[in-house]
């Protein structure tokens, strides 16, 4: 099977469909995957457990929103020298974006290891909660530099066309990461912290996996990248990179602010107020971007395609997790008895949360597919 495509010549739809799909099986994936701590802890764990995590993940997402600007700037910049055929200006940026993204994650871990308890204290969370996401964000934030350093692999990846390897690299850390879970917060009773070693192992083990399985389709970044730094290739990064940064940033940062005002009212509504911002934050990210792959002409030829694509896929795939009695809306994360069961009843905030989620989000494809040639 063909594991790259180039989007430069000839007919786009099929390479695009065929491009499209592992990227959206990829997004369904990593929406699980971000759950899966929030399942095993609030069985095992409790209540406690679930807002320790709930809070500490709203820090997390503004971490990672750093990573995915970055190097979602390297990968536009990647996918243009790529359909360039310009190898040498493609080993310098594949270079440059894994240097920009380990520099960036070492400042991150440390600052964020640092601060993680003044950054808590910000987010209003419970006193009974806050050990737990202490312990849990010093470790995730130590463990930025293997999740940059996946993000920067992957968007490598993608840039020069490869989807399949990021989809199987999140498959194996999805799995990996459940059954870490299973070990460490359940067997060896790890509580909380467990959570969290596995999630920064199934990371590692992602970026493993992804620097073993060969070479990108130019063969421009070996099994050991090269690291250098380079002012063009950097600025071209930042310049593409920042906007998107700043969006998640803002988004997530609404977010933190929510999270922030539940966890002021105890342990079960942050609880289940975490729930209900990552369930409506999972169904966001079912269907990726629009606009494909942007091979240097080939740009303007998917931006048309991919969008509207987007749009119809993304219906479906929504409507399949509003359902009120759909397993995936709040009770598993919950013992029968836990009062933050309120999350998923019929009519309730979370399903009223979806449905508008869906309508602004449907908006977005509409406007681009429109975008004059």
């Amino acid at each position: 099977m063909k594991q790259s495509y180039d989007f430069t010549a000839g007919p786009i739809g099929r390479p695009l469909l065929l491009y499209t799909l592992p990227l959206l099986l990829a997004n369904v994936l990593q929406s699980f995957y971000q759950l899966v701590d929030l399942l095993v802890v609030g069985r095992i764990v409790g209540e406690t457990g679930l807002a320790a995590i709930s809070s500490a993940s709203t820090v997390c997402f503004l971490i990672t929103s750093l990573g995915t600007g970055l190097t979602t700037g390297g990968m536009v910049r990647v996918a243009q020298q790529a359909g360039a055929k310009d190898t040498t200006g493609l080993e310098e940026t594949a270079g440059t974006l894994f240097s920009a993204s380990l520099v960036v994650s070492l400042l991150v871990a440390v600052a964020g290891a640092l601060t993680a308890p003044c950054l808590l204290q910000l987010l209003s969370v419970p006193s009974e909660a806050m050990t737990d996401a202490s312990a849990y964000l010093r470790v995730l934030c130590l463990g930025t530099p293997l999740s940059f350093g996946y993000l920067a692999h992957s968007a490598f990846r993608k840039g020069t066309g490869d989807a399949k390897v990021p989809l199987l690299c999140i498959a194996a850390a999805a799995a990996i990461n459940l059954l870490l879970d299973l070990l460490l917060v359940g067997i060896l009773a790890l509580g909380t912290v467990g959570a969290a070693y596995a999630t920064v192992a199934s990371q590692g083990a992602s970026l493993l996996l992804s620097l073993s399985l060969g070479r990108g389709q130019d063969g421009a970044v070996s099994r050991r990248p090269r690291f250098t730094l380079r002012r063009q290739p950097l600025a071209a990064i930042v310049k593409i990179g920042l906007p998107t940064a700043l969006q998640m940033v803002v988004v997530n940062l609404s977010y933190c602010v929510l999270a922030g005002m539940c966890n002021t009212f105890g342990v079960s509504v942050a609880a289940a107020a975490g729930i209900g911002l990552k369930y409506l934050g999972r169904h966001a990210v079912l269907v990726p971007g629009p606009g494909g792959n942007r091979h240097g002409g080939a740009e303007r030829r998917g931006g048309r395609h991919g969008p509207c694509a987007e749009n119809h896929l993304h219906g479906p795939l929504v409507r399949s997790v509003q359902h009120p009695d759909s397993p995936a809306a709040g009770t598993p994360f919950f013992s029968s008895h836990s009062p933050a069961v309120w999350i998923r009843q019929p009519g309730g905030p979370l399903r009223r949360g979806c449905l508008l989620s869906d309508l602004l989000r449907r908006q977005q494809p509409v406007l681009h597919c429109h975008v004059p040639p």
